[in-house]
């Protein structure tokens, strides 16, 4: 469930008074997005959606208020996972990868995160699922209910930080600004490990298959 950014003005705000909320508001988002960025905490396997004969190129979207930054794995058709893989090799190893068609094996990331592409190119429609990665988008205003549940503090250290390093301001305070942005970086470690625990919990890791 989304909860509004407002709801962590008033912790931030008590330490550094003065400053706007709209200023808070940003750094909270701000402390959301690296948090995210650092951990792959906020992860979600998408509805299947179909995919056609023919198209290999796709790009997925992303909830409401939220960007993809990479994709986990994908699973084709009866849950059969696709094998990740980079242009590099398949350059390497199959030179006509792009026109290539047959049962879909891997998958390679775009440049813009979302974007994916089908190798082969599919012979068949079929169905696909997507493990994504999310962060909140940059005029977000609401972020997920657990980040804030669970890592509460680490948020608030974050958005701390970012507040109290600003130069010449009334709230400006060096010192409590590194303290805060030390344990914001000691939660994030937290978090990663726990973001790690639960997506090695869910085996989307495949057997690497001979080129053909």
């Amino acid at each position: 469930m989304p909860v509004s950014l407002d709801l962590l003005i008033p912790d931030v705000a008590i330490e550094a008074i003065g400053a706007p909320d709209f200023l808070v508001r940003n750094a909270v988002r701000d402390a959301a997005v690296d948090l995210c960025r650092r951990t792959h905490l906020w992860n979600e396997v998408q509805a299947p959606q179909p995919y056609t004969a023919g198209q290999a190129a796709y790009t997925l979207a992303a909830p409401a208020g939220a960007t993809i930054i990479s994709v986990l794995g994908i699973t084709a058709d009866d849950e059969r996972p696709l094998a990740p893989t980079t242009v590099p090799l398949l350059t390497a190893m199959m030179p006509d990868w792009q026109v290539k068609s047959g049962r879909v094996l891997y998958f390679t990331q775009g440049l813009m995160p979302g974007d994916i592409r089908f190798v082969r190119v599919p012979e068949a429609d079929g169905t696909f699922a997507a493990h994504a990665v999310y962060a909140p988008a940059p005029d977000a205003t609401d972020i997920p209910d657990t980040l804030i549940t669970h890592h509460r503090e680490t948020l608030i250290n974050g958005a701390l930080g970012r507040v109290l390093m600003m130069n010449s301001k009334p709230w400006s305070n060096t010192a409590s600004a590194q303290y805060n942005l030390t344990r914001f970086f000691a939660g994030v470690n937290r978090a990663r490990i726990d973001a790690n625990k639960h997506n090695s919990a869910a085996d989307l890791r495949v057997t690497p298959r001979h080129f053909v």
